[in-house]
């Protein structure tokens, strides 16, 4: 299941098509709708201030990486290509009550108090490109 698509969204991704490469902050929406595009796979990312790509090919991520936190998960993953991508996440007591496991010292970690309480957890997706990075023939 994907997630859905915004206008905005869809103009960024218009945006990208026309203009491959266009910082981020300048495409409609700016960082933040490529960052959500990235939460759903649809662009990725290069150099610092970001550029933004539509991907090159359905890359295929293989997991290198995972940890674990009070209340916090997180992943990286590499493709043959080059690319990576890393996910950052906070457990959702709403949608898991069972995370609530991990968070089992919430009067030393202030966020798993404030996410015991209803926080809303935040989840990050980053897809990048290598500075060298060739598209697959």
């Amino acid at each position: 299941m994907s997630l859905p698509i915004s206008g905005t969204m869809q103009l960024c991704l218009d945006s990208i098509e026309q203009a491959p490469g266009a910082f981020a902050r300048d495409l409609p929406g700016g960082t933040n709708t490529v960052e959500a595009l990235m939460r759903r796979g649809r662009v990725e990312v290069q150099g610092e201030p970001w550029h933004v790509f539509l991907p090159a090919h359905r890359h295929e991520f293989r997991q290198v990486l995972h940890l674990d936190g009070c209340h916090t998960y997180q992943s990286s993953y590499t493709c043959t290509c080059g690319v990576t991508a890393g996910t950052y996440g906070e457990r959702s007591i709403k949608a898991d009550p069972y995370s609530s496991i991990w968070m089992d010292s919430p009067d030393s970690c202030l966020r798993c108090e404030a996410l015991l309480k209803g926080a809303r957890p935040v989840h990050r997706v980053l897809i990048i490109r290598p500075d060298d990075y060739r598209v697959p023939v």
